[in-house]
């Protein structure tokens, strides 16, 4: 058990983040009725694993709500050249005075990135009517993983 919790440990990262911004608008509506917004969050990965908060100081009146946090999940597998992004994202408003949670909501969220193909140059020799001669040879190579040849 101790040899996994070092391995575990020894690929995880964690960071964090802080803003202040002029207005906090998610989807295209403003939050913080255009006020400016104090944010931060924190995020830890470890291999194909993620998870992380955010939170965000935000103005809806009606539900007295001044705080959004949000907590997130998921992994991040790969397939060839191509990586998933498989995950949960909860968005939640402790602060609100709605009794039922009306405003929390749950996302699933699915995603997926190729990695293109590079051009390499590589440096040849042919032969040709008996001489040698460089010849330039244009090969793709995955990000990664080189395909098998």
């Amino acid at each position: 058990m101790k040899i996994f919790k070092k391995a575990f440990w020894a690929e995880t990262t964690v960071s964090g983040n802080v803003a202040l911004t002029s207005d906090y608008a998610f989807r295209g509506i403003s939050q913080t009725d255009q006020d400016p917004a104090l944010q931060g969050g924190f995020d830890m990965a470890s291999g194909i694993f993620y998870a992380g908060t955010w939170a965000s100081s935000i103005d809806f009146a009606a539900q007295s709500a001044e705080l959004e946090l949000d907590v997130y999940a998921g992994v991040t597998p790969t397939v060839g050249p191509v990586t998933f992004d498989l995950g949960v994202v909860g968005y939640l408003y402790p602060s609100a005075s709605d009794d039922a949670s009306e405003l929390d909501f749950w996302e699933l969220k699915g995603g997926a990135k190729i990695s293109p193909a590079e051009g390499r140059r590589r440096q040849s020799l042919c032969r040709r009517r008996g001489i040698l001669c460089p010849h330039r040879q244009v090969l793709p190579v995955w990000r990664g993983r080189s395909p098998e040849r």
